[in-house]
């Protein structure tokens, strides 16, 4: 039995937009929408205006704050305006992950999927405890800390 039985279908209208939402664009908007931005763009009292011509009800922002969005002009327009909740925890593990990424050539590995090609390369990759190191592979000639330990990045002291 299905839990969704009874409810009315929904559609979602998602367009994939390179630029951060602006006055240029936001005229472009569909009638009624539901709006998500990212903290690229700036939204003050004249968008939050062109917003609400558009019939817009609710903004939600992918990004950690409300700075970039003039919050109290959306409220005197009849606009909710909500942001995700991130942990502090989170935005560590995603930070790490792109050094990962990083360590492991990993825009190279992406690349070469999108193009279907899943051949495997000769080079090693780098790990995360030869990180900081001049050269890679190479030993720690004195036996002393590790840097994998520290997150110690080229002097960045992380």
């Amino acid at each position: 039995m299905s839990l969704l039985r009874g409810l009315p279908a929904l559609s979602a209208y998602l367009p994939e937009v390179e630029d951060p939402l602006g006055s240029a664009n936001a005229l472009n908007i569909p009638l009624d929408s539901t709006i998500s931005v990212n903290h690229k763009a700036s939204v003050d009292a004249r968008l939050i205006r062109v917003l609400q011509r558009r019939g817009v009800k609710y903004l939600s922002s992918r990004s950690i704050g409300l700075d970039h969005i003039d919050s109290d002009a959306a409220k005197m327009a009849g606009i909710l305006v909500e942001s995700v909740a991130y942990s502090p925890e989170s935005v560590a593990e995603y930070t790490i992950m792109l050094m990962l990424m990083a360590l492991r050539n990993a825009g190279s590995i992406l690349r070469r999927a999108h193009n279907c090609d899943f051949r495997l390369e000769v080079k090693r990759a780098s790990e995360l405890r030869e990180m900081g190191r001049r050269g890679p592979n190479r030993a720690d000639r004195k036996g002393g800390h590790r840097t994998a330990a520290r997150l110690r990045v080229q002097g960045s002291g992380i």
